[in-house]
């Protein structure tokens, strides 16, 4: 099946507007029992324009959901309009207009859904962009944070490392476990820098918890 469209829908609509234009100009749109022309034509214009009055104001508070409420109150004033027109020789609107009407009333109401859920998705797209912003800030932070302490674990161990070619043989046992000790520690901070990336890169929501705990889990 063909998907149904906001284009589609506006096509429907203005197709249904042109129908309703040939009604009302070739005098579909009314009938009445006056044979004398004149008369019968100011009867029919009367009963159109005080309906057609009334379906535009109906249509004035179109929204996406409230379609059953203005089909019910376009259908009462068909009933009311022509009750009124019994006074011009039955005066009336034909029900073939107001199924066009009715028409009119559902693709614009349609077309209102459309725009609602355009709308909000709109809305969820920005609301995406900002938290995958949020989730840059917090990555980029994080990333520096583990910067930082594999730069103070570098410095620390270039230290050891000059302390360790100094000390005596005595001392060269407790400089390597010293050693060792940082290289473990470095070797760590760098696998956190490249889970940080590697789950920045995998996923889009939720990330920012993940990479702003990275950093935090207790040493095992």
């Amino acid at each position: 099946a063909i998907d149904y469209g906001f284009t589609q829908a506006g096509k429907d609509l203005a197709q249904v507007r042109v129908k309703i234009n040939s009604y009302i100009q070739n005098q579909q749109a009314g009938t009445c029992d006056y044979v004398e022309p004149n008369r019968k034509e100011t009867a029919i214009n009367f009963v159109v324009d005080a309906f057609n009055g009334k379906v535009t104001s109906v249509l004035s508070n179109i929204k996406h959901d409230n379609y059953g409420i203005l089909k019910q109150k376009i259908i009462d004033s068909y009933h009311l309009v022509n009750d009124l027109g019994k006074a011009f020789r039955n005066a009336k609107i034909t029900p073939e207009y107001l199924k066009l009407r009715l028409e009119e009333l559902k693709h614009a109401i349609v077309i209102m859904e459309f725009k609602r859920q355009e709308q909000e998705e709109q809305r969820r797209i920005r609301e995406e962009i900002r938290e995958e912003e949020r989730a840059r800030r917090e990555y980029e932070k994080a990333l520096k944070d583990l910067e930082k302490e594999q730069l103070i674990i570098k410095r620390t161990l270039e230290k050891a490392q000059k302390d360790f070619e100094k000390a005596s043989e005595n001392q060269k046992q407790k400089y390597e476990d010293i050693l060792l000790d940082l290289k473990r520690k470095l070797k760590e901070a760098e696998d956190k820098s490249q889970r940080a990336l590697s789950m920045a890169q995998q996923t889009k929501s939720g990330h920012i918890y993940i990479i702003s705990n990275i950093g935090s889990r207790s040493e095992e």
